[in-house]
């Protein structure tokens, strides 16, 4: 039977180390003013759709009264510095300039976001990312619900509630970025101010994301305020908010040097998802009977029997339901975003939806019979073959990767394989969300027999099936600084999240859960 002891001290960090947080004036009610779904506010003033997508506008002046604008009809609305876009239920975009009115502009967008530099952002209906780059919407890659974009850079929630950041964003300016960086949380709306990040989680709390600044653009940690709102929107200080009635709020924010923010347990949870520089609180494993192979996914918690069929979860741990009955001896599995791969005892793969009841197989590469295979939380997807070529799979091919190894792992800290002396291999190039083939090998001290990439960590078995996490992984150094010595033993291990799949020796699978938390 698997024992497994903490490995290190955790840290209860419930303040900063940078000293002083934001102070917040106590949330005021307008009932009087006009019940909104949507609301703005920039430099442009203040903008606010009814549930009939009706244009309301108020001045930043004290006293301002909110006024009706044209005839109008929006669903989504973001205010800018001079510029105010909207969007109708059509998706298609409008922008008024000034005391303009809304004039349609080029592109369908289901959401939009403008800086208070007039920089703006959008979604698609297929949830593809756009920026108005010299009059014309152009797609920048990654997949989101919603976009913000401020001086804090480009931020974004996936229908997932997912938080990302546009890396190389920060400071508002007119720049693509390069590439998607998660962050921990999860989140239903969010906004990028002035180095502050506000969000609203789906239980309608507020927070905001302490230490962002141009040298650390994700910030540090989420801190919570008072108050319970549907959207939140803030300008210099000033914040405004809708509750689940539409009823509108404001406060004030203010930022205290000597201020301590305040951090309930229940709350650091939201930083337990990425591991970096951190302690980390490894609980005891929990066996799951009559399995062999298990992962855990975006799409849900998946596993093979010793008849070599495929099972869902349906309740953690506890409860399963065989999925349809299919011709094959299924003997991997690994599950990712919005689809699950899977591999047969003779080396064929296949794809299955969420949900669906089919299977599609895929043709290997020419004499190639498939051992192992390995899909991201963003369905990024590499393989290795019986001949140990590394593969990764591009849409509807399989596409060759210099290099031979007998492992390959894909996740939120790159790719990393292990050849057939059980060296371990980093792809270069390959941190972060959005699927790429990297630039080259780099060797990292140690050996190994199984990998797998997680969240800013990373974790190895060697050949006596000792278990191991890799420390440092951030993305000033990808590849960390050493391993760590987990108890425990195991033949196989797939992390995702804070969760740990693996099975032992007797081909009996185990799991756990991890909690990271920040030194101080």
């Amino acid at each position: 039977m698997l024992t497994l002891l903490t490995v290190c001290t955790v840290l209860a960090v419930l303040g900063t180390a940078h000293g002083g947080a934001y102070v917040l004036t106590p949330w005021v009610a307008h009932p009087e003013d006009p019940k909104l779904v949507k609301i703005s506010m920039g430099g442009a003033g203040a903008y606010g759709l009814n549930a009939d997508g009706d244009v309301y506008h108020r001045a930043l002046a004290a006293g301002s009264a909110w006024e009706k604008v044209g005839e109008s009809k929006l669903k989504e609305i973001s205010v800018g510095g001079t510029e105010v876009y909207g969007v109708n239920t059509n998706d298609e975009v409008f922008k008024k300039v000034g005391d303009g009115p809304f004039e349609k502009i080029e592109g369908n967008l289901m959401q939009v976001s403008v800086s208070q530099k007039d920089h703006a952002w959008g979604i698609r209906s297929d949830l593809s990312v756009h920026q108005m780059i010299g009059g014309h919407w152009t797609d920048v890659g990654g997949v989101l619900q919603m976009v913000s974009i401020g001086a804090s850079g480009v931020w974004g929630v996936d229908d997932y509630g997912d938080i990302f950041n546009r890396h190389g964003t920060h400071g508002g300016h007119e720049t693509r970025g390069n590439g998607w960086k998660p962050v921990p949380g999860k989140l239903a709306w969010i906004s990028s101010g002035d180095n502050i990040v506000w969000g609203v989680n789906p239980e309608g709390e507020v927070m905001y994301r302490l230490g962002v600044s141009k040298s650390n653009p994700q910030g540090d940690k989420w801190i919570y305020v008072d108050g319970h709102l549907a959207h939140l929107e803030a300008f210099h200080g000033h914040l405004v908010g809708l509750d689940f009635d539409g009823v509108i709020y404001t406060a004030e924010a203010t930022w205290d040097e000597s201020a301590v923010p305040a951090v309930s347990a229940k709350h650091n949870i939201l930083d337990e998802q990425i591991c970096g520089e951190f302690n980390v609180d490894i609980q005891p494993w929990v066996k799951l009977p009559y399995m062999v192979i298990a992962d855990a996914g975006a799409a849900g918690h998946y596993a093979i029997d010793k008849q070599g069929k495929i099972w869902r979860s349906i309740d953690g741990v506890n409860g399963w339901a065989q999925e349809p009955d299919y011709d094959a001896f299924f003997v991997y599995v690994s599950v990712g975003k919005d689809v699950i791969w899977a591999l047969d005892a003779i080396g064929h793969t296949f794809t299955q939806a969420p949900g669906d009841s089919t299977w599609t197989r895929h043709i290997p590469p020419l004499n190639e019979v498939m051992v192992q295979i390995s899909i991201s939380e963003y369905d990024a997807v590499w393989a290795t073959s019986l001949e140990q070529s590394i593969y990764r799979w591009v849409g509807d091919y399989w596409q060759r990767v210099f290099g031979r190894a007998k492992v390959a792992s894909v996740g939120p800290s790159g790719v990393w394989v292990i050849t057939h002396n059980d060296d371990i291999y980093y792809r270069l190039g390959t941190r972060g969300i959005e699927p790429c083939v990297g630039l080259g090998w780099h060797l990292i001290q140690g050996k190994s027999k199984m990998i797998t990439s997680g969240h800013n960590i990373v974790f190895s078995i060697n050949s006596v099936d000792n278990v191991f996490r890799r420390v440092g992984i951030n993305d000033a150094n990808p590849t960390g600084t050493h391993w760590v010595h987990v108890e425990g033993k195991l033949s196989q291990v797939d992390v995702y999240k804070n969760e740990l799949w693996g099975h032992d020796i007797n081909m009996e699978v185990w799991s756990m859960r991890f909690a990271c938390e920040q030194v101080a």
